[in-house]
């Protein structure tokens, strides 16, 4: 149940992205989203737009 609660919400995640990159003609985008989001959003943009950057700040074990 969970995991088809997270992968409904990266869809809905994705598409407010979408939306907001076409509307306004955004080419650069900033967001934090749980580190459970990340693979699931990243996933549903690729399947809609053309993605040349994506960068990930999630700490690494070790780092602090």
């Amino acid at each position: 149940l969970k995991e088809e609660w997270v992968t409904k919400r990266d869809k809905v995640m994705a598409a407010g992205l979408v939306n907001l990159l076409k509307k306004d003609k955004v080419d650069k985008v900033l967001i934090a989203v749980g580190k459970a989001h990340i693979k699931g959003i990243v996933q549903n943009l690729k399947s809609q737009i053309s993605l040349t950057e994506i960068t990930d700040f999630t700490p690494h074990s070790g780092h602090k």
